[in-house]
């Protein structure tokens, strides 16, 4: 009988937790230290300095281009972790098979894994791996892999490179149909196919799960709670760069005694000198006022549009969530 792949992806990850450090793992009873040396660290760089590393650049001329102090970016990991619809990191769980069919000393299917994870930046070249970990020390378990990743998106708006997953998935070509077709879930359905295809090179018998549309008739509540998030995600996408555009106006306080300028008059003749630094705020003001009513209501029909489209996925959330318990098929993607 063919062994099962299994592919979970989420936002819980712990570097501690996968590189065994004591701290975090000394209490966790499932792991038995004596096969630790079995287990495999493909790739290992802390969340900081990965940052640093990716959006670095990016941060600094970003913050080149800001005339006020208040706008620059002080540490962009920071501004991602106070986001509540972005993560910092996300992680998948990879493995083959189970307990029963394979096990911990199973030395094709870890193989196989490490192969997955070396091919991973072909695959997925806006999706930077900073941590690929092989876990063979879990005897209720099997052998398995987690891999952590940071979406890298190009911007228009912002930064020209920002952490953003739905968008660094389109940009690899994957579309969102419906909430059963996501780009996520079209993802993992590919990145399934491409651990199949190299179990079968290692002479491996496995099948990835049916995907929503072909024989599975319902969501899991893994995969419906991320299609939820990730249609949220990008009705925010959608809204956040008119938020942005109108964001630089509405920072400048516009009312006319918020605004003072130093007039001085000339001798003899009348006029009035006023400071270099006054008249660029003087700008800054006429700039403002240049927005007019016709671009702050284009604004908000579109955010109304995307509220509306936001009823509609509640509406079509609470159907899916009725149907999933219903069907009581509950389990892991």
């Amino acid at each position: 009988m063919p062994k099962t792949i299994s592919f979970h992806n989420g936002t819980v990850w712990s570097r501690g937790h996968n590189i065994r450090d004591e701290r975090y793992t000394g209490k966790q009873e499932h792991i038995d230290f004596s096969l630790t040396a079995n287990n495999v660290i493909i790739r290992d760089v802390s969340v900081r300095q990965a940052y640093d590393e990716i959006f670095g650049q990016a941060v600094r001329e970003y913050n080149d281009r800001q005339k006020r102090a208040d706008r620059k970016i002080d540490c962009y990991y920071d501004k991602i972790k106070k986001d509540k619809r972005k993560h910092p990191v996300y992680e998948c769980i990879v493995q083959i098979g189970d307990k029963n069919d394979t096990g911990n000393s199973a030395e094709l299917e870890k193989q196989a894994l490490i192969r997955f994870a070396e091919e991973w930046d072909k695959r997925n070249p806006n999706l930077s791996l900073i941590g690929a970990y092989v876990h063979c020390d879990e005897p209720d378990g099997t052998v398995h892999m987690h891999l952590d990743y940071i979406p890298v998106a190009e911007c228009s708006k912002g930064m020209l490179i920002q952490n953003s997953l739905d968008r660094d998935l389109q940009q690899q070509g994957f579309k969102s149909e419906n909430i059963h077709q996501t780009t996520q879930i079209a993802w993992q359905e590919r990145e399934r196919e491409a651990l199949t295809a190299i179990c079968r090179e290692f002479l491996i018998d496995a099948q990835h799960s049916q995907g929503i549309g072909k024989r599975r008739k319902y969501l899991t509540p893994q995969e419906y709670h991320r299609a939820k998030d990730e249609q949220q995600a990008q009705i925010d996408n959608e809204l956040q760069p008119l938020k942005e555009e109108l964001d630089e106006y509405r920072q400048l306080d516009v009312a006319a005694k918020a605004f003072i300028v130093d007039e001085k008059k000339l001798p003899f003749i009348k006029r009035v000198s006023v400071a270099e630094d006054d008249m660029e705020r003087l700008k800054e003001q006429a700039k403002a006022y240049r927005i007019n009513q016709t671009e702050i209501n284009t604004l908000r029909k579109r955010k109304a549009t995307l509220d509306k489209r936001q009823s509609e996925l509640d509406e079509r959330s609470a159907s899916l969530d009725k149907k999933n318990n219903n069907s009581k098929k509950i389990g892991r993607p």
